[in-house]
């Protein structure tokens, strides 16, 4: 019983953590799309924190496809965490090799 509570415990927590990162992620990529100069229909990234109940297709869309690679295989699984990490570690670099070029001593 105590590892069957630990297990829902997590689960909770991962869905959670997860749809608020998709969630973040959608609103990075409608300001994104709408800085190239491209509107974003409202359909697709409509959040409302005011409100207790809102529903974004482009966070749902991401959660369920990340859904689907995990159900497909450790395998698979492991390959994309591999790729997302790999990701992040090319963007922080990056971040980091522009913020020292403009980095200026006042």
């Amino acid at each position: 019983m105590f590892a069957v509570v630990i297990a829902f415990n997590q689960l909770i927590d991962y869905h959670i953590g997860a749809a608020m990162i998709a969630r973040s992620f959608s609103g990075y990529l409608d300001s994104f799309i709408k800085g190239m100069g491209f509107n974003t229909p409202a359909f697709l990234t409509s959040y409302n924190y005011n409100v207790i109940f809102s529903f974004n297709l482009t966070g749902s869309l991401l959660l369920s496809l990340l859904t689907l690679i995990l159900c497909l295989g450790v395998k698979e699984g492991t390959l994309v965490n591999k790729l997302l990490t790999s990701v992040k570690i090319i963007i922080i670099a990056i971040v980091i090799v522009v913020g020292s070029l403009e980095f200026n001593d006042a």
